[in-house]
Parts: structure tokens; sequence; C-alpha cells
């Protein structure tokens, strides 16, 4: 998935071949796992865009504060 972020939030989001233009990003979010089992960071925020179509809840990696890549977590009719 590939996403522009304008500051820290995203902006727009390349899923199934078209863009789309983020109006709303709400987050982050931020989940953590714990330092003694297999330690993980990540950034969610509810995405929604300008045709009031579905909310996508998408995700990035966080290795050392720095995004390592973004997922679609799922989404919302």
């Amino acid at each position: 998935m590939e996403v522009t972020v304008e500051g820290d939030a995203p902006r727009a989001v390349r899923w199934r071949n078209q863009w789309i233009r983020i109006e709303r990003a709400i987050g982050p979010e931020r989940l953590a796992g714990d330092w003694w089992d297999e330690r993980y960071e990540r950034d969610y925020w509810r995405c929604e865009d300008d045709s009031h179509g579905p909310t996508l809840v998408i995700y990035s990696v966080l290795d050392s504060g720095t995004s390592n890549g973004w997922y679609l977590q799922g989404w919302y009719d």
C-alpha cells in the first residue's frame, strides 16, 4: 500500500490501484508490545475520504520512531 503523508498524517492512499484522497485522518493511536515479548510499535489512523465512501483503518509499522511501511487493517462501510 502506498501512502502520501503531509506532516505526520496520511493525506492520500493508493489502494486497489486507485488513489483515494483523505479528507480527514484521525490519529495516530499508538499500540506497542511489551519489551520482553516481541516488541512492536504501530501508529493507527482512521481515514475518511472526500466522497464519504468507506472509512479506512491503516497503520504504519515503526522502527526506532520511523515508519517502515503502511498497511490496511480494514474498513467500515
